[in-house]
């Protein structure tokens, strides 16, 4: 990926145990490699996804997760948070 890509980091969060497919992959440096995390209540996933290439791979039951992005915007990500909280700041 060449970064250039609003969204900069990736977080979800599985809600459901998925017994068959759904799993997210990571790509890695070496050559062809990955790493694959299954789809399991309670799992967290969060990774700088403007510099690893991913996919959700194909589920063949349902899948449920809670998803979201941290976008490069002015301030940094504190600012970006707050934001999305909706915090005011206290200077």
């Amino acid at each position: 990926m060449d970064g250039s890509g609003h969204h900069r980091v990736a977080i979800t969060l599985y809600l459901n145990d998925v017994q068959r497919g759904g799993e997210l992959r990571l790509y890695t440096d070496e050559s062809d490699g990955f790493v694959e995390v299954q789809p399991r209540a309670g799992t967290l996933v969060v990774f700088r996804s403007d510099l690893v290439e991913h996919e959700a791979l194909e589920t063949r039951q349902p899948r449920v997760a809670v998803a979201g992005w941290f976008s490069r915007r002015e301030g940094g990500w504190r600012a970006a948070l707050s934001r999305r909280l909706g915090l005011r700041s206290q200077n």
